[in-house]
């Protein structure tokens, strides 16, 4: 069996769908009891030098393609060759049929729906939702009876992380993180605005890529913001971090992750998180739990960000006895997230089924 993850690039830099292609093909040769299956991954430019009918040639190849992402020229090409050929194909929507999503360059949006995505939809062989929450927002896109849905998984071995060593906080102080794309959706400039008037005890490492033009731009704002508010000697900023081992490093060493984003898919940075005991100061458009059987582990943010500076203020003074609590809380929450043999054989059941039918007729939920 022959698959290929198709995305527009493979660069960390990108955001979800990189590290799901990457995370995916790990996992599939490492735990699949079919070890016969071959995984490749693609983006734009690999096949930019390639003419109509090397790119048919390509595509011929594989059994199954998995698309992810939507706004993509090429991804529609890809599509369009699967119908012509037979090769059943699935569409991940990582996020990008939300609502904040469709604001952003709307008009392009809308004509590119019309006239290309909404037949990629319809005949795609299954659509790729990370979770309930997703299929509730764009089911009125596609039809029920070819979705599935499985999130973001996580795997011990590539993290180090030393549970029994549970990092003590330091009553009135707190190091906040915040990792992943410093872009517009995050809201990172309405957060640091909250800040101004805390007088306590706190530090802020913003960790993470812009590598678009507009990113940059955000990023060089937030810089000016930090120093309009006199908060610059609280607030660094840090280049991206790609190994897992790093990423463990910055998060061993924080007491509370924030994410106030206006829109996420399935963010692996709140999974890795609550897996390294992090709390966590969100938005309730994250689409993450901070709290499960009755046990707390974090924050939600008003729409407005409004309570972020209680909230804070609290953490700040909260004894170590009780940031404990909420630490251990986290880490039992992200048990949910560890990949196993038996989450990724489901998927992998998925593929089989799909390239044998042509088409799931039938919506599965993956635990």
């Amino acid at each position: 069996m022959k698959i290929l993850f198709y995305l527009k690039s493979k660069k960390f830099m990108f955001g979800g769908p990189a590290y799901v292609c990457k995370s995916l093909k790990f996992f599939i040769k490492k735990y699949s009891y079919n070890k016969n299956i071959k995984v490749d991954i693609k983006d734009d430019e690999d096949i930019s030098s390639l003419n109509k009918k090397e790119l048919l040639n390509l595509i011929s190849y594989y059994d199954l393609v998995s698309i992810h992402g939507i706004w993509s020229f090429k991804n529609s090409e890809l599509a369009k060759i699967c119908r012509n050929s037979a090769i059943p194909y699935i569409i991940s929507l990582h996020g990008m049929l939300d609502p904040w999503s469709w604001k952003k360059n709307f008009i392009f949006k809308i004509i590119f729906y019309i006239f290309f995505l909404k037949k990629d939809l319809k005949f795609a062989s299954l659509i790729h939702c990370l979770n309930y929450d997703e299929l509730n927002l764009c089911k009125k896109f596609f039809s029920n009876s070819h979705v599935f849905i499985y999130e973001n998984l996580l795997d011990l071995r590539t993290y180090k992380i030393n549970k029994k060593l549970i990092k003590i906080k330091k009553t009135g102080y707190l190091d906040i993180l915040y990792f992943g794309r410093i872009t517009k959706k995050k809201r990172l400039e309405n957060f640091l605005y909250t800040l101004q008037n805390i007088k306590k005890n706190f530090n802020i490492r913003i960790v993470g890529p812009s590598n678009t033009k507009e990113d940059l731009n955000y990023l060089i704002k937030l810089k000016k913001i930090t120093h309009k508010l006199g908060i610059e000697d609280k607030v660094k900023f840090y280049d991206p971090i790609k190994s897992d081992h790093l990423k463990s490093k910055i998060l061993n060493n924080a007491d509370l992750f924030i994410l106030p984003s206006i829109s996420e898919g399935d963010s692996v940075a709140l999974k890795e998180s609550v897996l390294h005991g992090l709390p966590l100061l969100i938005s309730k458009y994250c689409k993450f739990e901070v709290s499960c059987n009755n046990k707390k582990f974090g924050y939600y943010l008003n729409d407005d960000l409004s309570n972020s500076k209680k909230i804070i203020g609290k953490l700040i003074d909260m004894n170590n006895k009780e940031f404990v609590k909420l630490k251990l809380n986290a880490i039992e929450f992200s048990h949910k997230f560890i990949v196993t043999s038996d989450k990724i054989n489901k998927l992998v059941e998925i593929y089989e089924d799909t390239i044998r039918s042509k088409k799931n007729s039938s919506m599965i939920k993956v635990d």
